[in-house]
């Protein structure tokens, strides 16, 4: 009497296991690209620990109305499903789901009837570019995988406020790479940007692109200079002004262009200073500003000499017993000329 009520007890755990709403979402399959060749993805939820599940994903379609149905399966430890091309019908009505399995327990998730081909979702877009001049942003991204025009649509926003939108065509073009689009903004203000894509023939949309933070124009740096006289050697040091958050937000890189009499030097520095050893002829110095999406114009600053060419006389002993008087004319490009 009492193994039969065992038995009954197990017999009702596993019903009960069974008869539960799966934790497995449906899968939600695509490709990348409108090419021929390109593979399936399959993406799955599943709401419970994935630890020592098994997941199969089916795929029932029929080659003509009256047919038999055709099943692949494709099994996986993971929650995306690689699906090769010449597995699948793409061109008539699949139906999908998975069948999850942990342990002694299987259950199924619900079915989704689709059209393959139909069913291209592009890589977000990758803004790699960004030029802000004159109260427009001009945007730019590589191209799809198959290098087609496509429908995208952009939001824009400034800080804490709400998104405002719109959508606009890219056309195909095999010679560049490359999609873009001119956006008009207000000159002072710093906005926030997104955008995604999907195909013309097919509606699924991409995921967003990150978030794109865009600073107003970086102007030309104000820039304050003092030298001073260290162990005989002339030092000049060279400051200018933080520019304002609008500006600065995404960091800002200076590119200096030192002039010396028989030489130039390019220095780059994300500081707001610049210090450096100088003869005591004239200097001049260049400093250009960069943001995210602007280049400063050019500053340049004139530091005059210390001295002129000038005439000095000393004596030196060219022998043992002889001494002369030597005229050294000693350049302002280097007052330390020794006998």
């Amino acid at each position: 009497m009492e193994a039969v009520g065992i038995l009954l007890l197990v017999a009702a755990v596993v019903f009960s296991a069974e008869g539960a709403a799966c934790p497995v979402s449906i899968p939600y399959c695509y490709r990348k690209s409108t090419l021929k060749e390109e593979d399936f993805t399959c993406e799955l939820e599943d709401r419970e620990s994935t630890h020592g599940v098994k997941y199969i994903l089916f795929i029932e379609s029929r080659s003509f109305a009256n047919a038999p149905p055709e099943r692949v399966k494709f099994e996986s430890r993971e929650l995306i499903v690689h699906v090769p091309l010449e597995y699948v019908l793409t061109g008539t009505q699949s139906d999908i789901w998975v069948e999850r399995q942990k342990d002694n327990i299987n259950c199924s998730s619900n079915k989704t009837t689709v059209i393959l081909k139909h069913l291209v979702k592009y890589s977000s877009p990758d803004i790699q570019k960004k030029v802000r001049s004159a109260g427009n942003l001009m945007l730019s991204w590589p191209k799809t995988e198959d290098n087609k025009g496509a429908i995208h649509e952009i939001r824009w926003k400034t800080i804490n406020a709400s998104w405002q939108n719109d959508t606009f065509e890219t056309e195909d073009n095999k010679t560049d790479p490359w999609d873009s689009y001119r956006l008009p903004l207000q000159i002072h203000s710093v906005y926030q940007v997104q955008i995604r894509r999907k195909t013309k023939q097919y509606h699924i949309w991409s995921e967003w692109s990150n978030t794109v933070e865009v600073p107003v124009e970086i102007k030309a740096p104000v820039v304050h200079w003092r030298q001073e006289k260290k162990n005989g050697r002339r030092k000049v040091t060279l400051k200018w002004d933080v520019p304002p958050p609008e500006a600065s937000s995404s960091g800002v890189t200076y590119n200096l262009t030192l002039n010396f009499p028989c030489k130039t030097k390019n220095k780059t520095t994300k500081e707001t200073s610049y210090s450096l050893t100088a003869a005591d002829s004239e200097l001049r110095v260049s400093i250009i500003a960069i943001n995210d999406v602007s280049t400063s114009p050019f500053q340049e600053i004139i530091i005059p000499p210390v001295q002129h060419l000038k005439r000095k006389y000393c004596w030196k002993c060219v022998y043992a017993y002889v001494c002369v008087c030597v005229c050294l004319c000693v350049c302002a490009t280097d007052s330390r000329v020794k006998l």
